[in-house]
């Protein structure tokens, strides 16, 4: 009898400690979403630039790239999901991701154009540019029936932009660099762990991010 008991208790604590991982994986997908990480970067890219841009130009820059890459993408995405064009924010299907994904795709390069007029934070049109051609490469892959992870592109660019700013203004970001990285694994592995994606995906994803900032950035350095 205490065996039956002990073996109920063990299986209801098992079950209580997935659905809180699960719980927790969940959060952390909505927290960390890919439309939070262009405001993220361009806000880093503040914090770590040299002070030769205006006050007043920050500002405007921040409240553009907030509302294009997060105020823009929520309510189109509400207006999807209210037309039921997609099912959830999750866009699980390659159907469902393919005209957000151009929707980003071109939020992106708009936005990386306007920078590019403004001038003096030429490191930012990097960061959007760099997007937009993961963003393009992963469209082709839904092309292809292939799924990539767009949160994978969100950290690894967010990841690889970062070290293209150390490098670019020789600043020693390792740790925040570092952090990333980790921030990188555990989302992957909460990608993995709600099977939303599988290690393939998330992997392309990844690497597409990477790959596209400093495919951008080695080209403006040319």
């Amino acid at each position: 009898m205490p065996n039956i008991e002990n073996s109920w208790i063990f299986q209801w604590l098992d079950y209580e400690k997935k659905y809180r991982m699960k719980s927790g994986f969940n959060f952390l997908s909505y927290v960390l979403s890919p439309i939070i990480f262009p405001i993220l970067g361009t806000i880093l890219y503040f914090i770590f630039l040299p002070s030769f841009v205006l006050k007043e130009q920050v500002y405007l820059i921040l409240i553009v790239v907030f509302g294009g890459t997060y105020l823009l993408p929520m309510l189109l995405l509400m207006l999807f999901k209210k037309s039921k064009l997609i099912k959830n924010f999750f866009l699980q299907s390659v159907e469902e991701r393919k005209f957000p994904t151009v929707i980003f795709l071109g939020i992106a390069v708009s936005i990386g154009n306007l920078l590019y007029k403004v001038g003096v934070v030429n490191g930012l049109t990097v960061y959007f540019f760099g997007y937009a051609f993961a963003l393009a490469a992963a469209y082709l892959f839904l092309m292809l029936r292939i799924r990539v992870s767009l949160h994978g592109i969100a950290i690894g660019g967010l990841t690889a932009f970062m070290v293209c700013l150390s490098h670019f203004y020789s600043l020693n970001l390792l740790i925040l660099i570092a952090v990333l990285i980790g921030l990188g694994g555990l989302m992957m592995s909460a990608r993995l762990h709600l099977k939303t994606h599988d290690v393939q995906e998330v992997s392309a994803g990844y690497l597409l991010g990477i790959g596209g900032q400093l495919l951008v950035y080695l080209v403006y350095n040319i």
